[in-house]
């Protein structure tokens, strides 16, 4: 009797850790399931001699993509024209581990993914001063504010230069469709700098804007953490404009843009402009530092006018909100037993605060940095 009790008892822990881990691993594969809803793979493409953006599942054969830094490779296709490629394959090519007790581990991008991938340059940091701009997403709609009264952004020295950095400084486009209103094409990033530029009144007719023409580009890598564009200036010769991390673009300035003069950065100065980079990103805001360089020979070269002697214009805030789905996805798959990665090219303090909002809630020991 005592025997056979044992024997019900051990088919009973048999068939409970059965049940227990069917259950378990249905509500895991449930989450993940959601999460990949949200996880919409995009494409941009050239058609008609225009390039659009596509959902991936759309893109048929003899199809032209276009590829920009960070963007993921997502079909086969045969490449014919490149400027500084490389790929990362470690996804094909890296040996996979083991998962344990049903616990499984999803690696994600904040961009696009986390949040809603509507980015606006929400807050400006000129040296002296902040500048908020009002509207949301990539609708050239908006106003400039300092100090509880709006401003004329074009009529600034420093505030016009830095639309102007950011708009001569990007690849993106910015197109409107009936139904769906504003989008970007290209960089979410540059699509906001753009939109800003267009809110204060550039755009790509504007006539100050027509006088530049490109000659050069470094594009933008997670190496460098930064992009720089060489251009010709009618009546003015050739300027250099560059966009990047905070941290990497202060290292290579050696003078403020102060009103319309161009003074020595003191320590003074660059403790204020990393404390205000720190309170930026501490908002969950991406933000971008923005510099530039005039009065250049007519033949110089974009690698050696970078080493150095960059002028600081200032800082764009860029907000991108978490989408309303998200924090109860990522609830469901971490009570599933799940553990979500957050991987995202931002400081440290913009992927806390985000990580927080989207209810991740990491401490300092959890948050690894590359930089």
């Amino acid at each position: 009797m005592l025997m056979f009790c044992y024997k019900s008892y051990l088919k009973f822990v048999k068939d409970g850790r059965k049940s227990f881990g069917f259950v378990t691993e249905y509500r895991a594969e449930k989450s993940v399931e959601a999460l990949r809803k949200i996880i919409i793979s995009t494409a941009k493409v050239l058609r008609d001699g225009e390039v659009i953006q596509i959902n991936s599942v759309e893109l048929v054969p003899g199809d032209i993509i276009i590829f920009e830094e960070g963007d993921k490779v997502t079909a086969d296709a045969r490449l014919f024209s490149a400027n500084n490629l490389y790929v990362d394959e470690a996804i094909l090519t890296g040996e996979s581990n083991p998962i344990s007790k049903y616990t499984q581990k999803i690696e994600t991008d904040k961009t696009g993914t986390l949040t809603e991938n509507q980015m606006t340059v929400q807050e400006i940091f000129i040296s002296g001063k902040i500048v908020n701009i009002s509207g949301a997403g990539y609708e050239p709609e908006g106003i400039f504010i300092h100090k509880n009264e709006e401003i004329q952004p074009l009529r600034d020295e420093q505030l016009n230069l830095l639309l102007k950095a950011g708009f001569l400084c990007s690849n993106a486009k910015l197109g409107y469709e009936e139904g769906t209103g504003w989008s970007v094409i290209g960089d979410p990033t540059e699509g906001a700098l753009i939109t800003a530029a267009q809110k204060a009144g550039y755009d790509i007719n504007h006539m100050e804007l027509k006088r530049y023409e490109r000659i050069a580009e470094i594009p933008f890598d997670s190496e460098r953490k930064f992009m720089a564009v060489l251009t010709g200036v009618s009546g003015k010769g050739t300027e250099l404009f560059l966009k990047g991390a905070p941290e990497v673009v202060f290292e290579i300035c050696s003078k403020v843009l102060v009103k319309d003069e161009e003074i020595e950065i003191s320590r003074e100065m660059k403790l204020e402009f990393l404390n205000e980079n720190k309170l930026l990103a501490q908002k969950g805001l991406r933000v971008i530092c923005l510099a530039y360089k005039k009065n250049l020979e007519s033949d110089a070269e974009i690698e050696k006018e970078i080493d150095g002697g960059l002028v600081f214009i200032g800082l764009a805030g860029i907000l991108d909100l978490p989408r309303m789905d998200i924090k109860r996805a990522v609830e469901e798959a971490q009570s599933a037993g799940i553990r979500i990665i957050m991987i995202t090219g931002d400081q440290k303090e913009t992927a806390i605060s985000v990580a927080k909002q989207i209810g991740l809630n990491p401490s300092g020991e959890n948050v690894t940095s590359a930089r």
